[in-house]
């Protein structure tokens, strides 16, 4: 698994902590458009491992990158044709 992320990220960003240690491996986890996280929203795991990258930045690592997320840069095909959640029942 070369990644980690707790939920979808339903801001549409999130925070990415790239691994010093082991190439294509990264920490990745929802926030808002500034860099922040809900801590309350993630799970016991996650919350550690978001802790645990930001206490070892520099040593395991790398400084943490805001970006859209991959869900926001690629919405579903009925969601980005006409702007609606999908098929009217």
């Amino acid at each position: 698994m070369s990644q980690t992320s707790s939920t979808p990220a339903a801001t549409g960003f999130e925070i990415k902590f790239r691994s010093l240690l082991r190439e294509g491996r990264s920490l990745t986890f929802p926030c808002d458009s500034k860099g922040c996280v809900d801590l309350d929203a993630l799970s016991e795991r996650a919350r550690n491992s978001y802790f645990f990258a930001c206490a070892t930045i520099g040593r395991a690592y790398a400084l943490r990158v805001v970006k859209a997320s991959e869900a926001a840069l690629n919405p579903p095909a009925e969601l980005a044709r006409d702007g609606t959640d999908g098929p009217k029942g």
